[in-house]
C-alpha cells in the first residue's frame, strides 16, 4: 500500500510511555497552587506567595482583575487582592492554563496551528462552563479547564512522535478520514487515551481524567462505570 501512515507500526501505549513518549511535567508553581488548595487553612497571602515567583502569571492576574469583566473602579494592584477577587477555582483554571499552554509553545506549524487549536480549546472550555452554569454545578472553572485541556494528547503526539503524526494526518487528509479513526490506525491508540494518562499523571481530578480519556466515547466509559458497580 502507498499509504504514509503504514511505514509506522503500532507499539503499545504502555510501550511508547517507556521508550519514546515524554510526558511533560507541570510547573513546580502549580504543584504548589494544587497543594495549597487541599490545604484548608491556607489563605488569599499564601497563595499570593506562590503566584510572586512567576512575573508572566501575576502579569496575567492583575490584568484579568483589572479587566471590564470585574468592574472595579480603582486599580487592583497587589496579588492578594486580586487573589481574593479571582477566587481558589478560577485562580486554578487560571495557573494551569497558563503552565499548559507554555509547555506546548514549540510544536511546528506544518503539524498543527496552534492559535486554532487553542481557539477551539477554550471554545470547548467556554462550552462545557456555561453548561456547567446551566446544571447549577459548583466549581465551573473546572469544566473550563477540562474542555480546554480535551484535545493536550493530541500535542504529546506531535511533540513526542513528530514523523508518525505527521504521517497520520496526511494520511487523513488523503483518505478523507476522521484524524481520530487515523490516529488508531497508525498508532494503536487515540490521543484521547494518552491525554487520559496525562491527566492522571498531573493529579488531576478523577472525573477529569476521564473526561479527557472518553471526550470521543463517553459511552464506553459509562460501560467501565457499570463493570465498577
Amino acid at each position: 500500500t502507498n499509504d504514509p501512515a503504514n511505514s509506522w507500526e503500532p507499539i503499545a501505549l504502555g510501550t511508547l510511555l517507556k521508550t519514546q513518549i515524554k510526558l511533560p511535567s507541570l510547573p513546580t508553581i502549580f504543584t504548589q497552587i494544587m497543594e495549597q488548595m487541599s490545604d484548608p487553612n491556607s489563605d488569599a497571602e499564601d497563595f499570593s506567595r506562590i503566584i510572586r515567583q512567576d512575573p508572566a502569571l501575576t502579569a496575567r492576574l492583575l490584568k484579568i482583575v483589572n479587566s471590564a469583566y470585574y468592574g472595579y473602579r480603582s486599580e487592583i494592584d497587589t496579588i492578594t487582592q486580586a487573589v481574593m477577587i479571582i477566587g481558589t477555582s478560577e485562580l486554578f483554571a487560571l495557573c494551569l492554563s497558563t503552565s499548559v499552554i507554555s509547555l506546548f509553545k514549540d510544536i511546528p506549524e506544518h503539524l498543527v496551528d496552534m492559535p486554532s487549536f487553542w481557539k477551539h480549546s477554550i471554545g470547548c472550555g467556554m462550552m462545557a462552563k456555561k453548561i456547567a452554569a446551566r446544571k447549577k454545578e459548583i466549581n465551573r472553572e473546572r469544566f473550563f479547564v477540562t474542555g480546554l485541556l480535551h484535545d493536550i494528547g493530541r500535542l504529546i503526539l506531535f511533540t513526542s512522535l513528530p514523523e508518525p503524526a505527521g504521517r497520520a494526518i496526511a494520511s487523513a487528509r488523503e483518505n478523507h478520514y476522521l484524524l481520530v479513526n487515523m490516529e488508531k490506525e497508525v498508532f494503536g491508540f487515540q490521543h484521547a487515551k494518552l491525554g487520559g494518562r496525562l491527566m492522571h499523571q498531573w493529579k488531576l481530578p478523577e472525573k477529569m481524567g476521564d473526561v479527557v480519556q472518553f471526550h470521543h466515547h463517553p459511552d464506553i466509559r459509562m460501560v467501565v462505570m457499570l463493570q465498577a458497580i
